[in-house]
């Protein structure tokens, strides 16, 4: 029998869950012309208070 975990993601121990609250609400994204970018953060940059949590447009 295959092992039915193989290839399944698994976090690494030192994960840790987002606290805040969700910046957007996922039924607001229904719907034409709608788009969510999520853009990882690189690992060892220090991210600002000043973008931390908020929203960012690129208009």
């Amino acid at each position: 029998m295959a092992d039915l975990n193989k290839g399944r993601y698994e976090q690494k121990p030192e994960f840790e869950s987002d606290v805040n609250d969700p910046l957007v609400e996922i039924s607001s994204l229904t719907g034409n012309n709608k788009e969510l970018w999520l853009i990882q953060w690189p690992v060892h940059q220090i991210v600002s208070s000043d973008i931390d949590g908020k929203r960012l447009p690129f208009d």
